[in-house]
C-alpha cells in the first residue's frame, strides 16, 4: 500500500507540473505537507433512494463523451490497450489496488482523454471513505460513492452529476436500495454536483486526523 501511495503522489505531482505550472505545484505541495501533519474537516453525508424513478435536470456541455464501467483489472487493462488515457493523472497501481479491493470504477472520457472518475463500493471492506466507515450502513442494500475527481480542464461541464446519475442507474440494477456520498462543507462545487444528481443531506460529520496517530470521526444523522 505504501508503494501505491507513493505512486499516486508521483502521478499527481507530474500532472500539476505539466498542466498547472510550478506555482501550483509548490502551493499544493505545501498544502499536502500540512494535511499529513493535521487534517480536520466538516462533511455532509448525502443519500439517494434508488427505488423510485427520479428526474435529474442538468445540461451536459461535453457532447463527445463516453462512460466506461470497470469492475475488474482485466477491464482496466483493456482501456489502456484501446488507447484511453487512464493513467495520465491517476496512478495505475492505485486503481488496480482499489478494484482488487472490490471497488467499481466509472470513467468519463472525452475522446480518449480521461475527464472524470468516480469509485463505488458495494461492501464494507471496499469502502475507503473514513466518514462512511463510521456511519451505520446496510451493505446488503446500500453502496457508497467516492473518491470522485474531475480534471480541472473539464470542470463546470456537469460531468460529475452525470456520472452520479449513471452510477445510481447501475446500482439500481444491482438491487441496491440506496447510495451515500460525502462532501466537505467547504467544497461548494462538489455539493452543487451532488445535489444536481438528486441526492439529499442525511447527516454530517466532523473528522480529525493528527500525524496518522489519531483518527476521530463524529457522525450525526440529520
Amino acid at each position: 500500500m505504501a508503494s501505491v501511495a507513493l505512486g499516486r503522489l508521483y502521478q499527481r505531482a507530474r500532472y500539476i507540473l505539466r498542466h498547472e505550472g510550478r506555482r501550483a505545484f509548490f502551493r499544493q505541495g505545501l498544502a499536502f505537507v500540512g494535511s499529513v501533519l493535521f487534517s480536520y474537516g466538516h462533511y455532509y453525508i448525502y443519500e439517494k433512494e434508488l427505488g423510485e424513478p427520479s428526474e435529474t435536470k442538468f445540461t451536459l456541455r461535453t457532447p463527445d463523451r463516453a462512460l466506461r464501467i470497470v469492475a475488474t483489472t482485466d477491464e482496466l487493462e483493456e482501456l489502456v490497450v484501446e488507447g484511453f488515457d487512464v493513467d495520465s493523472y491517476f496512478d495505475m497501481e492505485e486503481l488496480r489496488w482499489r478494484i482488487e479491493k472490490g471497488m467499481t470504477l466509472f470513467c468519463v472520457f472525452v475522446g480518449k482523454d480521461l475527464a472524470h472518475r468516480s469509485l463505488v463500493a458495494m461492501a464494507r471492506n471496499a469502502n475507503v471513505d473514513p466518514v462512511l466507515s463510521r456511519y451505520i450502513m446496510n451493505w446488503q442494500q446500500e453502496a457508497s460513492i467516492g473518491p470522485c475527481t474531475t480534471l480541472a480542464e473539464y470542470s463546470g461541464q456537469n460531468l460529475y452529476p452525470y456520472t452520479l446519475s449513471q452510477i445510481c442507474k447501475y446500482l439500481k440494477g444491482q438491487n441496491r436500495r440506496s447510495v451515500k456520498i460525502t462532501a466537505s462543507r467547504q467544497n461548494a462545487s462538489s455539493i452543487r454536483g451532488i445535489e444536481k444528481a438528486g441526492f439529499t443531506i442525511c447527516g454530517e460529520a466532523h473528522y480529525l486526523r493528527l500525524f496518522y496517530l489519531m483518527n476521530c470521526c463524529k457522525v450525526r444523522p440529520i
